[in-house]
């Protein structure tokens, strides 16, 4: 059978797409992405999956009412399954394709728990007499409405992470086939660096999302102590006020001689690849509950972190917070820190235990190839494209 596949994708992120462009690379799968003129360059720069995808690009000006109404019409003629990655457009409430649909559902609050949302929103609200964030709030609601009636009408829902999956089928009623399905097939190297541990902090440097003041307090510790027995990169992007001073202090620590790089700007998938592939140890130093509008999610068992997508894909050994949900297929190859001093405690372990650190990286490796390599997502993929179309 030939499955005639879309992807909507309007709000993730470019390299997610690429990843899930070829999980969906089958012989008996035609592919069209629906996306951004943004997305749509990255994705072609990168390299070419294969003859059989089309793209159907935004137009420049184009509205995101004209362009959903333009998929909307493509699916209706000739899309057998539409997997919708992200539901944050108001546009969305004029969006009813007749065609099957399965959602990727990563937020578990705000697609599986309404009573949960509508009142954690309207408890923020009684605090806010500013009109702005009212609007905003009440606009986040409406299309939090239309997502649930796209999980009622949608023929399944996934989720990338099998720790998330379980924690909230043991927790809700989802009256809905719930995959996990990974969009990040694994493509990493094992390489081991004799001179110096290389230490990588992946994601945007942004307050809401992780504790960079405490990774860069421990840092500096084990710089004052070691100095060039360790390397750092903060890899990603700084956002408002609060990245620009987490860059002023990595550059301080830089201006004294220690080994710690960082960006200003967007990095770049090839680069992001080969920084995260270099080093010995990802550290996430991850805030757990995520606040936005009043909804609250919590990373590792409600919604996916990103660590956990590029664990799928490099296969590295983590350290996270202690209350961090880890999946049981990399239990071997994740760390918990419980405060400050046990993380600066936990990082001179493996500074001076090159057997340990070998061995955490030997068990990641392992550990995502043996789950996450490209055949066996594929074949997931055809497992649940049989089920559902």
């Amino acid at each position: 059978m030939k499955y005639r596949i879309g992807i909507l994708e309007m709000g993730s992120i470019h390299h997610n797409l690429l990843d899930l462009c070829k999980v969906y690379n089958l012989k008996n799968v035609k592919l069209t992405v629906f996306t951004s003129l943004e997305y749509y360059k990255q994705a072609k720069n990168l390299e070419t999956l294969h003859d059989n995808i089309e793209w159907i690009v935004k137009k420049p000006g184009e509205t995101n009412l004209r362009f959903l109404l333009r998929v909307q019409k493509v699916c209706n003629q000739r899309i057998d399954l539409l997997d919708i990655r992200a539901v944050k457009q108001i546009e969305f409430w004029f969006f009813w394709p007749k065609t099957k649909t399965i959602l990727a559902a990563f937020d578990g609050v705000f697609f599986f728990m309404p009573a949960k949302l509508v009142k954690n929103v309207f408890s923020s609200l009684l605090n806010s007499y500013n009109p702005i964030i009212i609007i905003k709030h009440l606009l986040y609601l409406l299309i939090a409405i239309r997502a649930w009636l796209f999980v009622k009408q949608s023929s399944a829902v996934y989720t990338v992470d099998s720790a998330v999956r379980n924690w909230l089928l043991s927790h809700i009623t989802i009256n809905k086939k719930f995959y996990q399905l990974p969009h990040s097939p694994f493509e990493g190297t094992l390489k081991f660096n004799s001179n110096q541990l290389v230490i990588t902090i992946p994601g945007m440097i942004h307050d809401i999302r992780r504790d960079y003041d405490l990774a860069l307090k421990v840092i500096s510790y084990l710089f004052s102590k070691y100095g060039e027995k360790i390397k750092v990169y903060l890899l990603g992007k700084p956002i408002g006020e609060y990245g620009r001073r987490i860059i002023t202090l990595a550059n301080q620590l830089q201006q004294k001689g220690y080994n710690i790089a960082f960006f200003t700007k967007y990095v770049s998938i090839s680069q992001y690849s080969d920084i995260y592939n270099g080093s010995d140890l990802i550290f996430s130093p991850l805030n757990i509950y995520n606040f936005f509008r009043g909804k609250k999610e919590i990373y590792s068992k409600t919604m996916p972190s990103g660590i956990i997508q590029d664990t799928h894909k490099f296969g590295k050994p983590v350290i996270v917070p202690e209350s961090f949900n880890v999946p049981k297929e990399f239990k071997s190859s994740f760390l918990k820190y419980k405060n400050e001093s046990h993380l600066k405690s936990l990082l001179e372990e493996l500074l001076f235990s090159p057997t340990k650190i070998g061995e955490l990286k030997l068990n990641a490796y392992n550990n995502s190839k043996k789950n996450y390599s490209l055949p066996q997502l594929q074949s997931r993929m055809i497992q649940m494209l049989r089920e559902i179309v």
